[in-house]
């Protein structure tokens, strides 16, 4: 089949599909040209990164030790984190009042900063109360 006009391979049976998808022997690595745009987005140099990488034996250990945090028993255990600096954000953003033109972007960076400064290394940087938030941490 043509896509884009390239010859194309389409996976219709489910089993093979989770052989070739899935990990282990006979198991597709992810392909460098599909995640090379993604690349470039995240990184001014093109580099793979967590989610993109190919899985050499250095990146497997890496994802192994991260994908301890992201267990659902540990997701349930900061998920009253989470919500709370969420609803802070909330409580910020209504008082500013209907009218007030709102950065979504701005926004969600304070709360990310602040979940992953209180969960992972139990330091709040209160980004999502201050008017400016201070940039020397990031240094």
């Amino acid at each position: 089949m043509k896509f884009l006009w390239h010859d194309t391979i389409v996976v219709t049976d489910p089993a093979a599909l989770a052989v070739i998808m899935g990990r282990g022997p006979g198991a597709i690595d992810k392909a460098a040209l599909a995640y090379a745009p993604i690349n470039r987005m995240c990184d001014p140099h093109g580099n793979p990164n967590l989610l993109t990488s190919a899985a050499t034996e250095s990146w497997k250990l890496i994802r192994k030790a991260v994908a301890v945090s992201f267990s659902m028993q540990n997701i349930k255990r900061k998920f009253p984190l989470v919500l709370n600096r969420v609803n802070q954000l909330v409580d910020r953003i209504a008082a500013q009042g209907p009218k007030a033109s709102i950065d979504v972007d701005q926004a969600a960076l304070r709360v990310t900063l602040d979940v992953i400064g209180l969960a992972g290394f139990n330091h709040d940087y209160d980004s999502v109360s201050r008017d400016i938030p201070p940039y020397d941490h990031l240094l």
